[in-house]
């Protein structure tokens, strides 16, 4: 059963939320506390998996107390639930609050966004690598980009296409920026999955704010592992998310699945960057692994830290409210048969490009060690076989492969293939 913490100064306000969630007292053991101060002493005795608390509160307001929690008990899951908006509070609680959601807040998507957040923490066994993950209030961004973008936010007539065209190229900021988007603070009713809806809807304002915080606190510090660097990555990374946009517009017409596609492509990865820049000794041994004994990248990620990459970037993600099928693209693109198959998805297209820039790269660097290709997923022809599309392998390869041509030959070649 999972315990969730409750807090809030105003008495009717608890009252209203044991009344909307009378019907999980089944599955959730549920307390109601009216101050900061008393919730922190309750945490004292009793562990708790979920703490949701109000923004504004006298003496202690919601961000310094989810601060709070961050440093004594990073492995509880922190929303914020509030009808107060404040930007400067709001941007100090970036980091340690891993969703926001507005008041009055229905009791569906209050129980679907707790639950969801609690049922991707139960895929990592690892306890301390779950507290790193609780912790990490931001993805790395990469420094020359956060320059570039900085440089783009102090030109007075930059246009949202051309800020949100800098923006996506950038892992961190994607990620920090659409994890605002899509808090109750903002008060949108549907997710947010593209940039240039996440740039014009916050306003530039808002945008340099964040991405300020985020260059005071996410620069990467270079670092290289056998076969990873943190430019290949970027490399990689954007390649995909390139790719699976192509890949989907090819498929389908829906513009928020061709976005999906991108930030799944885009972030596909990012656990793999978790565990390499805070764990870089082990992530050596996942290398040797894979090379000295001749088993996967997840099956020797689980074994040195007891979850793949996959499952920890999704973990943040999910812990983050992004849109299911970005965290459904990033949880499964290793192995997209272990999903629930249905129809083509983000997932289709993040797996299917990731596997098959994998076969270009193997054909361009045959005489090459391997270990610096692990970066790509293995082509399962039985999901393609179960959604129904395994036809379209032909075309797709095509479209991927043509990612490796120069930009303008390879648009012409994309061009030619979109639906209409």
């Amino acid at each position: 059963m999972k315990r969730i913490l409750f807090v809030d100064d105003e008495v009717f306000v608890l009252d209203g939320l044991k009344r909307m969630l009378r019907r999980m007292r089944t599955q959730w053991d549920m307390d109601f506390v009216e101050s900061g101060e008393a919730s922190l002493e309750l945490m004292a005795q009793k562990e708790f998996d979920v703490v949701v608390s109000d923004m504004r509160m006298p003496n202690m307001n919601g961000a310094e107390l989810l601060n709070e929690i961050k440093d004594r008990y990073p492995n509880t899951i922190r929303f914020i639930l509030s009808g107060y908006s404040d930007k400067d509070l709001i941007l100090k609680s970036l980091d340690s609050t891993h969703q926001y959601l507005a008041k009055p807040c229905d009791p569906e998507t209050l129980k679907t966004r707790i639950l969801r957040a609690t049922s991707l923490q139960e895929s990592i066994s690892n306890d301390a690598l779950k507290n790193l993950i609780s912790q990490l209030g931001e993805l790395p961004s990469l420094p020359s980009l956060y320059q570039e973008i900085l440089s783009l936010l102090r030109s007075p007539d930059v246009s949202s296409d051309r800020l949100s065209d800098a923006i996506k190229k950038d892992i961190g900021m994607t990620a920090k920026i659409l994890k605002f988007s899509n808090s109750g603070y903002v008060g949108l009713k549907r997710k947010i999955s593209s940039m240039v809806d996440a740039v014009s809807y916050l306003g530039m304002d808002y945008i340099r704010s964040i991405i300020l915080t985020i260059g005071a606190f996410g620069r990467l510090k270079q670092f290289r592992i056998d076969g990873l660097t943190i430019d290949n990555f970027w490399d990689n990374s954007l390649k995909v998310a390139e790719a699976a946009k192509a890949v989907s517009i090819s498929q389908t017409s829906s513009r928020n699945m061709a976005e999906e596609a991108y930030v799944g492509g885009l972030l596909h990865a990012c656990g793999k960057l978790i565990l390499s820049a805070n764990f870089p000794a082990k992530y050596v041994e996942v290398n040797q692994m894979v090379l000295e004994e001749g088993i996967s990248q997840l099956d020797a990620e689980v074994k040195i830290f007891g979850a793949h990459h996959g499952q920890v970037g999704a973990y943040l993600l999910g812990l983050w409210g992004l849109a299911g099928p970005i965290v459904e693209a990033v949880h499964w693109y290793h192995n997209p048969s272990n999903s629930i198959p249905v129809d083509f998805q983000p997932l289709t297209a993040v797996h299917v490009s990731s596997a098959l820039l994998f076969e270009v790269g193997e054909e361009d660097n045959a005489d090459k060690p391997k270990d610096h290709l692990f970066l790509h997923a293995e082509l399962d022809p039985d999901y393609l076989e179960k959604i129904g599309l395994l036809s379209r392998l032909g075309d797709w390869r095509f479209l991927v492969n043509s990612y490796q041509r120069p930009n303008e030959e390879r648009q012409q070649l994309v061009a030619g293939m979109l639906v209409d």
